[in-house]
C-alpha cells in the first residue's frame, strides 16, 4: 500500500498527477552521458551504429519516466494542494513539484483543471486496497463509503464540497453548480426541454436527445424531417433575391430592403422633379431675357431710323 506524500496516509483514491512536466533522465543527457564515456563500449550493451551511443537490448524506458510514474498521492490531497479550490486571483504564481524543481504557472493550471487533465486516476492501484479503513467522505460533507470505486465516485459526481471548474473560469462548490449554470453565459437553455447544455454541445444535445438540429441562420430547433421545409419556407433568416439589386437579402430584413429601394427611387424622382422645374424657370427667365434684349434693339433701330428722318428734313 503506497502513501501519499501531501497526507503522509495511505492513499485512499490514487491519482497520478499529469500537469508537472518533469523527467528523471532526457535523451540530451544521454547523449552526454555517452559522449563521456568516449566510445566505449560497455559489456552485455549494443552500440548504435549512427551516433555510437550505447543502446541496451531492453530499453530502461527512464527517458519517458517521470516523479510521478511510481508514485501516487490522494486525490482529494492533490485537488486542495494544486487550489483546485480558488479562482485563478487567488492562487500562487506557480506550483512546484512534490519531489523535483519543476514548476507549473498558474494559469497552465487552470487550463488543465478546466479540461479535466490535471491528474489521472489509478483504477489499477484501486484494486490493491479496496476496502477502505476510513469511511468517511475527505471533503467532511458527512458521506460514508465502502471501497475506493465508491469514494472516488462520490467525490467526482455526487459530492456537494467537490469543487468544479466552469468554463468561463469560475470556481465553486458542485453544491452552487446548478445556481451558477443558469445564469452562466457559457450555457444556454434547450428550448425543447428547457436543459442548461453548454454551448457548444447544445446541437449534439439536441440531436442525441430530440432528433432535431439547431440552424444555423435562425438558431431554433428543427426537427430532422422538416429540415428540408425550414430552409426553404419557414426560417425567418432564409436568404431572398432582391431583383432590383440583384443581392441577397435575409427575409426578416426584406420588408427594410424594399422600403430603402423605394425610399431611393422616390429621391431620385424628387430630385428629378427639382431639376426640371429649376430648368424650368431658368428657360423662362432666359425667354424673358431674350425677348427683353429683342424690344431694346427694336426701340433703338427705331430711334436711329427716326433721328435720320429729322436729319434727312431739316436738310
Amino acid at each position: 500500500m503506497s502513501t501519499c506524500a501531501i497526507c503522509l496516509e495511505p492513499v485512499r483514491v490514487p491519482v497520478q498527477p499529469t500537469c508537472f512536466h518533469c523527467r528523471f533522465t532526457t535523451h540530451g543527457e544521454r547523449h552526454r552521458h555517452a559522449d563521456d564515456m568516449d566510445g566505449e563500449e560497455i559489456e552485455g550493451e549494443q552500440t548504435n551504429s549512427d551516433n555510437d551511443v550505447p543502446v541496451s537490448v531492453a530499453s530502461s524506458g527512464l527517458e519517458d519516466m517521470s516523479c510521478f510514474s511510481v508514485q501516487r498521492v490522494c486525490f482529494w490531497c492533490f485537488l486542495l494542494y494544486m487550489d483546485g479550490d480558488k479562482p485563478m486571483e487567488a492562487m500562487k504564481a506557480d506550483y512546484k513539484c512534490l519531489f523535483c524543481p519543476a514548476r507549473r504557472p498558474a494559469a497552465n493550471v487552470v487550463t488543465h483543471r478546466t479540461r479535466g487533465t490535471l491528474c489521472r486516476v489509478d483504477f489499477t492501484h484501486m484494486s490493491f486496497q479496496p476496502a477502505l479503513c476510513d469511511t468517511a467522505c475527505p471533503s467532511m460533507c458527512g458521506a460514508a463509503l465502502a471501497d475506493q470505486m465508491s469514494l472516488y465516485r462520490h467525490l467526482r459526481e455526487v459530492c456537494p464540497r467537490t469543487p468544479v471548474t466552469c468554463a468561463c473560469g469560475a470556481v465553486m462548490t458542485r453544491a452552487r453548480w446548478a445556481m451558477h449554470r443558469d445564469t452562466c453565459g457559457e450555457y444556454a437553455t434547450c428550448q425543447l426541454c428547457e436543459e442548461r447544455v453548454h454551448r457548444r454541445g447544445l446541437s449534439e444535445h439536441c440531436f442525441h436527445q430530440h432528433r432535431h438540429i439547431i440552424c444555423y441562420m435562425c438558431g431554433l430547433p428543427v426537427s430532422i424531417e422538416r429540415t428540408a421545409r425550414h430552409f426553404a419556407d419557414e426560417c425567418v433568416n432564409r436568404p431572398q433575391l432582391c431583383t432590383v439589386c440583384l443581392q441577397m437579402v435575409r427575409q426578416t430584413e426584406w420588408e427594410q430592403h424594399v422600403r430603402d429601394h423605394l425610399r431611393h427611387i422616390r429621391e431620385a424622382w424628387e430630385h428629378q422633379q427639382t431639376f426640371v422645374q429649376r430648368a424650368t424657370q431658368e428657360l423662362s427667365l432666359l425667354r424673358t431675357l431674350l425677348l427683353e434684349r429683342g424690344n431694346a434693339q427694336e426701340a433703338d433701330e427705331a430711334g436711329s431710323r427716326d433721328d435720320l428722318r429729322e436729319e434727312q428734313e431739316s436738310r
